[in-house]
């Protein structure tokens, strides 16, 4: 989805593999996204589970993002994944000037 003040896309990455033993931290770098002047005010994440209409809804994650000038991070822990699952990580950043990105990282919980 795209407007004046918000662009969404995938992370490159666009898919990961997390492990249920794995502890994983995931950083955003919106720096080369940024104006002149600007910052990153907050930074927020959504994880939810995708594979199947009787499983789908949002997972709760047991640390917070964090924020920095210039981006932010999440820690992953493959403990709160099922096996098999897929997920969609939904980044929400707000800038500075107001405008809102959005990116979309899927992870997958193989065993």
């Amino acid at each position: 989805m795209t407007n004046a003040s918000q662009t969404t896309s995938l992370t490159q990455p666009s898919q990961i593999e997390v492990l249920s033993t794995d502890v994983l931290p995931l950083a955003y770098n919106a720096s080369a996204l940024l104006q002149s002047g600007e910052t990153v005010t907050s930074v927020a994440t959504t994880l939810t589970d995708t594979t199947s209409p009787a499983t789908q809804g949002p997972v709760v994650l047991p640390d917070v993002p964090l924020t920095t000038t210039s981006g932010g991070s999440q820690i992953i822990r493959g403990s709160s994944l099922v096996v098999g699952h897929t997920y969609l990580l939904i980044w929400t950043v707000t800038l500075s000037s107001g405008a809102v990105l959005g990116q979309g990282t899927w992870i997958r919980q193989p065993f």
